[in-house]
């Protein structure tokens, strides 16, 4: 064996170990959020139980189905995306999908003034499409005030994720 294989062996180990540790500590802090999350969820009024757990459990298929819809109005402007980037506009949705949801269980705006994803495209737009397909989306059984506050929130992103 010669010393560069027995140094890059000892590297990749200690990159592992570095790995598999960051691994434990992610999983610690999930597990710790979903915790805080179920005490968060169990003091809220019923009414907004209803339409954070939807937010929560609608969240993918939401995403996803905001993309195609947005795909299919917007299409010039995705034809300028490659897929990575069509994925990446997706997965956005999903994540400001979760900053709503989490911006309604706190009631609370400030969670969304400094989003933590930027948009991958500097078209307003695309957003725009895709945040008013998911408020046509929300239950009417709900009621306007409660809709009213989704809608809010979901205005208040796109105005910040394209603050100048």
């Amino acid at each position: 064996l010669t010393p560069t294989f027995l140094k890059r062996a000892e590297f990749l180990e200690q990159l592992n170990s570095i790995e598999q540790t960051a691994q434990e500590r992610l999983s610690s802090l999930d597990r710790q959020i979903e915790e805080e999350e179920i005490k968060f969820h169990e003091v809220l009024p019923e009414d907004f139980r209803s339409v954070s757990d939807w937010l929560k459990n609608k969240q993918h298929d939401l995403a996803v189905d905001a993309y195609f819809y947005t795909l299919s109005k917007k299409s010039k402007i995705f034809e300028k995306l490659d897929q990575d980037e069509r994925e990446d506009f997706q997965w956005e949705i999903e994540k400001y999908i979760e900053s709503v949801y989490y911006s309604l269980i706190s009631d609370s705006f400030y969670l969304l003034d400094e989003p933590v994803i930027h948009p991958s495209t500097d078209n307003r737009e695309t957003y725009q499409t895709a945040f008013q397909f998911i408020k046509d989306r929300i239950p009417r059984g709900f009621g306007d005030k409660l809709a009213k506050l989704i809608s809010e929130r979901f205005d208040y992103l796109l105005e910040r994720l394209f603050i100048e």
